[in-house]
């Protein structure tokens, strides 16, 4: 067992979590393809908290011709579900006395939907969010942050992301991750 682990919350913790595709639907764009490959180039901004939402949207109707709704898309069609494989090992490492972490990119109207209306705060020993630390993994500041907060030496901490490279970016600074998929988690547990 290891002091911490520490978990994404997106496509681990929380499913459901898509929203390019409803957004470009919902915006009239056909070339779905040219949507999500231009938000690719805003992401990381946006997660980091670098790029405003304001400005993101006046991006899109510039590039693509339409008008953005005075409501963000990205949080009207932000509908995530628990994880249920993982919150009951979440409790479960809890009750055996291991600290839990969230760390997840992401921008804030998904952090506030997260925290507000979903409460996973309460599930966490803490929780680390990307546009709030100003940084992004796989960078391993992110990491670094989480266990200098924590009090955990790399080597005493587990990380379970669904990105390789998040991963890879973990495992730069000493630290231990899986690339989790359902199969891949229950193995690691052994259930």
């Amino acid at each position: 067992m290891k002091k911490l682990y520490i978990f994404d919350a997106g496509n681990v913790v929380l499913v459901d979590i898509n929203v390019l595709v409803p957004a470009a639907q919902a915006l009239g764009i056909k070339d779905v393809d040219a949507f999500k490959a231009d938000y690719a180039k805003y992401d990381f901004p946006l997660m980091d908290g670098s790029v405003s939402w304001e400005a993101y949207w006046s991006h899109v109707e510039a590039l693509f011709g339409v008008k953005a709704p005075r409501t963000n898309l990205f949080l009207d069609l932000f509908h995530p579900r628990y994880n249920k494989l993982v919150t009951d090992k979440i409790a479960d490492l809890r009750k055996q006395g291991c600290k839990v972490a969230l760390g997840t990119n992401t921008f804030d109207i998904h952090w506030n939907y997260m925290t507000g209306v979903m409460h996973i705060d309460d599930l966490f020993d803490g929780c680390y969010a990307s546009h709030l630390m100003r940084v992004t993994k796989p960078d391993f500041r992110f990491y670094e942050m989480i266990l200098q907060d924590q009090g955990v030496d790399a080597r005493d901490a587990f990380f379970f992301d669904d990105l390789k490279a998040n991963i890879e970016g973990a495992r730069k600074g000493g630290l231990d991750g899986l690339v989790y998929t359902d199969e891949a988690f229950k193995a690691y547990w052994g259930l």
